[in-house]
């Protein structure tokens, strides 16, 4: 019976010095982004905002003009899940109220009020409502190429989501 041999595997310097190059190259631009993630100067934190297109329709007659437009992603706090341990909200708000009127849903935070440009037959009967009024949540304002939505969760794990054609803030 003969032994089982491995080809032994031989790097030559021509061949590692292309490689250590690519690695070099891809570890620079990991530097180079860690380092420009938060260049306006605002501490991090659980509202992190980042680049993306802006909310694409004008605002709508029933959007009060107070509102801002939306114009990066933006997360309103988040939920910390670890093995073993119950769910934590950092930085949560309570939903006050959330309705739809006219084209635009209005959810009524205890820090915040958010319009969003969505047809109301797609939202929230009266039974969804109790799985979100009245509790912590965290919502992502999403803003894509793609999409433009937002998302709400609470803590308890219920969770819902509206593609809109586009965000207001007050």
């Amino acid at each position: 019976m003969r032994p089982c041999r491995r080809p032994a595997l031989r790097l030559h310097s021509k061949d590692v010095f292309p490689f250590r190059i690519g690695l070099s190259v891809v570890a620079s631009f990991l530097m180079i982004v860690a380092a420009c993630a938060n260049d306006e100067g605002r501490p991090t934190g659980s509202n992190v905002s980042t680049a993306a297109s802006v909310t694409s329709i004008e605002k709508p007659a029933n959007v009060p003009t107070t509102a801002e437009p939306v114009e990066t992603s933006t997360s309103l706090g988040r939920i910390e899940r670890r093995a073993d341990q119950p769910a934590r909200a950092v930085d949560a708000r309570v939903l006050e109220d959330a309705s739809c009127r006219d084209g635009v849903i209005v959810f009524e935070t205890s820090r915040e009020t958010i319009y969003a440009a969505h047809s109301c037959e797609d939202f929230w009967d009266a039974e969804a409502r109790t799985f979100f009024l009245g509790k912590e949540v965290v919502i992502e304002l999403e803003l894509t190429e793609a999409r433009i939505r937002v998302f709400v969760e609470t803590l308890d794990g219920a969770l819902t989501e509206f593609t809109v054609a586009g965000i207001w803030m007050e």
